[in-house]
């Protein structure tokens, strides 16, 4: 299965991010899965890649242009795709992934898991999203969500527009 990983190209200041990074690499290597990221060998991705290579896993990064300067891009270490735009890298990551997992990130990782959101409630993908809640990072977003909810700006109850959990393990531990 192709699952694409959104996730910082940064490190974050608390340790647990980067070691949630690594044993998602590995458990998705074990399980067999390709895992598709934004292609940086920095930050999280950088971490995600290295829990899935130590344990026979196989990447696909992809990326464009637009974030050369912000972002560490391997083209040696595993398969690249090039895109022209961002528009059309999340366009492609999207095509090729069977289910989408987020652990902590920034603008970039919150930009891609929006669109992935808006798209599943539109009905538009039906690919799994699971958040990866290290640490309650994404407990203000899910709070946003919740007013936004209360305020009748969107609806996600009864949806299953995405699944949360506490863990890697715990996402393992219930999807197994």
């Amino acid at each position: 299965m192709n699952v694409c990983v959104f996730c910082s190209s940064g490190d974050g200041l608390n340790p647990v991010y980067a070691s949630s990074a690594l044993e998602t690499g590995k458990m998705l290597a074990l399980r067999g899965d390709t895992i598709i990221h934004g292609g940086a060998v920095n930050g999280l991705m950088g971490k995600l890649t290295e829990g899935a290579f130590i344990h026979g896993g196989r990447i696909i990064g992809v990326s464009c242009p637009q974030i050369r300067a912000s972002e560490v891009i391997s083209h040696n270490d595993f398969e690249m795709i090039e895109m022209e735009t961002l528009a059309q890298r999340k366009s492609k990551m999207l095509e090729i992934s069977d289910e989408f997992i987020i652990l902590p990130g920034g603008f970039g990782t919150l930009d891609e898991t929006c669109e992935i959101i808006t798209l599943k409630q539109l009905q538009l993908i039906s690919q799994p999203i699971s958040f990866i809640n290290v640490n309650g990072y994404w407990d203000s977003f899910f709070a946003f969500i919740n007013v936004a909810e209360i305020e009748k700006m969107i609806i996600t109850k009864d949806r299953d527009t995405f699944r949360v959990y506490s863990s890697i393990k715990n996402y393992f531990d219930v999807r197994s």
